[in-house]
């Protein structure tokens, strides 16, 4: 916990420090909640989303074509233990 609070302050400090030197910064700040949002941890309680990644280089898709064939096999597979129980 105190590890992200350092994190932020480090950051912070930095883009003050380049701003004083009248470097842009606005791809830097952009990246900066990405930064500190890596590894961060949810316990207890439950995440509802549209879309959601987890891992290195994950990528969350929302609806389409993808969405629609996972849920035609489940539904599938929901009707074909059916038959067979």
């Amino acid at each position: 916990m105190y590890s992200k609070i350092v994190e932020r302050e480090v950051l912070d400090a930095f883009v003050a420090f380049l701003r004083a030197k009248d470097i842009d910064t606005s791809d830097f700040e952009e990246r900066q909640s990405a930064i500190l949002n890596y590894g961060v941890i949810v316990s207890g309680g439950s995440v509802n989303a549209q879309s959601l990644a987890v891992g290195d280089q994950a990528r969350a898709t929302s609806g389409g074509a993808r969405a629609a064939a996972a849920n035609a096999a489940r539904k599938t597979v929901k009707a074909a233990g059916r038959t067979t129980g």
